[in-house]
């Protein structure tokens, strides 16, 4: 038996490596439609445990003539996205990833497999089909899970988010910045990260807009008002340095004020 050599075992490592980085680099625009796809099965195994959420294994290739047919038809039909936004999407390149594909009996593209977030295989869809034949299939995946089991930080992640979307919607500020927080620690990144970080983004430039006011009615004479309105940025943006550039300010103000009588 040959001798694998290390200076072997780095060169498979670096063609490993220049393969997932072409992957990533591959426009898969005709092989989405209106469905946001993750690229790379790993990616999708992961956010599955993560989730709880079944995978969508759109196995394709770039060349792949009907793989785009499939795409176009039943990635923009809007029963099929609502169908699928029960499953984490994700393209598996035939042509990079041919280790998932070889593990899962793929052969030709292209192929759809639905699987459980433990990776066990609950439907195929092999070759191109119309688009009301694909829901039906998605729709029969599904049926054989009774239920998602997210993980716990999932759970957390998804009250928190409610939580921001209620806050956000009543403009509780300082509710807003604690979900926040909440979805921070969580540490996962996706829609309710980015979520999370539109949300702070707004609510600073909210705090900032309410301090350069308070400022304005200091530099009136009003600091009886400018007091106030300092104390009340304070509390309506609890949790970022604005509130607490308020809170001295409004301090300060105290001091150079006459008590109340």
């Amino acid at each position: 038996m040959p001798r694998i050599t290390p200076l072997a075992l780095l060169a498979l490592a670096f063609a490993t490596c220049s393969a997932r980085a072409e992957e990533a680099e591959k426009d898969w625009s005709h092989h989405t439609g209106k469905i946001s796809f993750l690229v790379g099965y790993s990616k999708a195994v992961a956010e599955a445990k993560f989730s709880g959420k079944p995978i969508l294994a759109f196995c394709t290739t770039t060349w792949c003539g009907y793989c785009k047919k499939l795409a176009e038809e039943s990635f923009n039909d809007d029963q099929v996205i609502a169908a699928v936004s029960d499953f984490i999407p994700v393209i598996v390149d035939g042509d990079v990833e041919k280790d998932v594909c070889t593990k899962f009996g793929v052969n030709g593209y292209p192929n759809v497999r639905f699987l459980s977030s433990e990776e066990k295989v609950l439907g195929e869809v092999g070759g191109y089909v119309p688009a009301k034949e694909f829901l039906a299939s998605i729709k029969a995946a599904r049926a054989k899970l009774k239920e998602c089991k997210p993980s716990e930080a999932y759970a957390k992640l998804l009250k928190a988010r409610k939580d921001l979307d209620r806050a956000m919607e009543k403009k509780n500020y300082a509710t807003a910045l604690a979900a926040v927080k909440a979805i921070e620690k969580v540490g996962h990144k996706g829609a309710e990260s980015q979520a999370a970080a539109k949300a702070k983004e707004e609510i600073t430039a909210l705090a900032k807009a309410a301090l350069e006011q308070a400022e304005a009615l200091v530099s009136e004479g009003k600091k009886a008002e400018a007091q106030q309105a300092f104390e009340k940025a304070a509390q309506a943006f609890k949790g970022l340095p604005e509130a607490e550039e308020a809170l001295k300010r409004t301090e300060a103000l105290k001091k150079e004020l006459p008590p109340p009588k």
